[in-house]
């Protein structure tokens, strides 16, 4: 399990999050 590539994935995920509700 690496760290970093979960860290990575938080990231984009969060980023996504923002996509989502700037778009509403």
């Amino acid at each position: 399990y690496d760290a970093k590539t979960s860290a990575r994935a938080f990231a984009t995920f969060h980023y996504l999050l923002d996509e989502v509700f700037q778009g509403w």
